[in-house]
């Protein structure tokens, strides 16, 4: 049974991170203008990094293990009691777990390397045809919040969902420059004087 599972997961069918299409469409794709897509890419790239370094250290002490626990073994060995090839298979097991935890750590390794490769190509494309405004930028957080929050409004106008109270308070609160809110201020006066024509009507 364990060799059959085996043979299967070495065949890589699933790999145990984001494909290029989850990170390209939904992980980076998701944002709404460039700056913030290459802001996601920086935010990515900054967690895969850490865990980089992190995985690092773990190779090296798993790799110092491994060689203490083999000399640990020919010591044993020296040793010959009675008890001598029990306590070495034991220690071979030992040996074995951290031989396996190696393997795993260099596949997570392969696995965060590969997300960033992806992460790089799509940064270095939004770099090569967008100017990439830092991120406290007042107008690029002006188009970014522009973007998102009329987005959403948008998002709830064409599913029929009641009007969500705190995006509008969102929405007045920006810049009173702002293409959104210009334009929700006259949304919300047609429907005032919508509603003061149909009062009219009916009296």
């Amino acid at each position: 049974m364990i060799n059959k599972i085996k043979e299967i997961l070495d065949k890589e069918i699933v790999v145990n991170r984001h494909s290029d299409f989850q990170i390209e469409k939904f992980i980076i794709g998701k944002e709404l203008t460039p700056s913030a897509k290459a802001w996601q890419c920086v935010r990515e790239l900054k967690t895969r990094y850490e865990s980089l370094v992190n995985l690092e250290m773990e190779i090296g002490n798993v790799l110092d293990d491994i060689e203490i626990k083999k000399i640990e073994i020919e010591e044993e060995k020296l040793k010959d009691s009675k008890k001598t090839p029990f306590v070495v298979r034991k220690m071979q097991r030992y040996l074995k777990n951290l031989e396996n935890n190696y393997t795993r750590l260099l596949e997570n390794k392969k696995n965060y390397e590969d997300e960033c490769k992806k992460i790089l190509e799509l940064f270095d494309e939004i770099n090569a045809k967008n100017h990439i405004k830092k991120w406290n930028d007042d107008t690029a957080q002006l188009e970014y919040f522009e973007n998102k929050l009329g987005n959403e409004f948008n998002l709830d106008f064409l599913l029929g969902n009641p009007v969500n109270k705190e995006l509008v308070r969102s929405i007045l609160q920006l810049d009173n420059s702002s293409k959104l809110k210009i334009n929700f201020l006259e949304l919300l006066n047609n429907k005032r004087k919508g509603l003061l024509l149909n009062g009219q009507q009916t009296q």
